[in-house]
């Protein structure tokens, strides 16, 4: 679902079409790979919340977060560590959110 069309599945960010408070999750399984994945929720540009799997082994993990929105703010899952990383997909990754409370 994507009532208001406030995500941009084209570039993987959500923009805000109504000020007020949201509820976003994010949940990531990792392959085994040489390396951990940090992965981060970013409002503007800035990390907001970070979620860390390990990589010795597969591993899912999640993180949520509760962030006041003005129209226009921009909210988006960025990988910290590498350009390439690699994440389970359809059914084992996600990214959700919704408005709470509209200001």
């Amino acid at each position: 679902m994507n009532e208001g069309n406030g995500y941009h599945s084209s570039a993987g960010i959500f923009i805000a079409p109504k000020s007020g408070l949201y509820f976003f999750t994010v949940t990531i399984n990792h392959p085994e790979q040489p390396q951990p994945a940090h992965v981060n929720i970013m409002k503007n540009g800035i990390a907001v919340a970070r979620v860390h799997a390990e990589h010795h082994t597969w591993e899912q993990s999640s993180q949520s977060v509760i962030l006041n929105l003005s129209v226009g703010d921009e909210v988006l899952i960025r990988s910290e560590d590498f350009d390439h990383e690699k994440f389970a997909g359809v059914l084992d990754s996600s990214f959700s959110g919704f408005l709470l409370w509209a200001a």
